[in-house]
C-alpha cells in the first residue's frame, strides 16, 4: 500500500515499543476503530488511562496514522499478507501485526458497509454511470468494482445496482 510519509512516520511510532508500550498499542487500535465506526465524534476518544504517559502530540500523530491506515486497508480490501508485507517495511513487528490484524477481521465488515454508504454519494470516485444512488448498503468489496470496472468484475455488480 502507498502511504505518505506522515502516515509512514505515525506508524513507525507505533511500530516502536519504547513509544507504544504492548498495552497502549492494543488500546491505540481498539480506539481507532472505534472512532472510525462512531456515529458522533468523541472528543475524549484518546482519554484512555493506558494511553494516558505518551506525548499528545506524538499520540494524535499515531492515532491519525493509524486511522488512515486502517481505511486504505478496507479500501484496497488488502489481505493478511498485504498488510503484514506493509507494516513490516515500516518494522513492525510479528505480535504488533497479528495484533492489528485481528482487530482489523473484527471490524472489517462493519467499516466496508460504512465506506460504501460514504462513497456512494462521492462523484470523484465513481465514474458517471455509477454517480445516481440506489442503495446505500453494498460491501466495500462489490462497491471497489464500480470505482475502475473491468469486464470481470462487472459480474459481481448486483443487478439492483445497475440503474441508468
Amino acid at each position: 500500500m502507498e502511504l505518505s510519509e506522515s502516515v509512514q512516520r505515525g506508524l513507525q511510532s507505533l511500530a516502536d515499543p519504547s513509544a507504544f508500550a504492548h498495552t497502549s498499542y492494543q488500546v491505540l487500535f481498539d480506539v481507532s476503530f472505534r472512532s472510525l465506526l462512531s456515529s458522533h465524534a468523541d472528543p475524549g476518544v484518546l482519554d484512555q488511562p493506558e494511553l494516558k504517559q505518551i506525548d499528545q502530540i506524538l499520540l494524535k500523530q499515531s492515532h491519525a496514522a493509524a486511522t488512515t491506515f486502517i481505511l486504505e486497508a478496507v479500501k484496497q480490501n488488502a489481505d493478511k499478507s498485504t498488510i503484514s508485507s506493509s507494516l513490516e517495511e515500516l518494522t513492525f513487528s510479528a505480535e504488533r501485526i497479528e495484533i492489528f490484524y485481528s482487530t482489523y477481521q473484527k471490524h472489517k465488515k462493519e467499516l466496508e458497509h460504512l465506506l460504501a454508504r460514504i462513497w456512494w454519494g462521492s462523484s470523484k470516485t465513481l465514474p458517471r454511470v455509477w454517480r445516481k444512488p440506489v442503495r446505500c448498503d453494498v460491501p466495500v468489496s462489490c462497491f471497489l468494482a464500480f470505482s475502475a470496472p473491468q469486464s470481470t468484475e462487472l459480474q459481481q455488480i448486483p443487478a439492483a445496482l445497475l440503474v441508468s
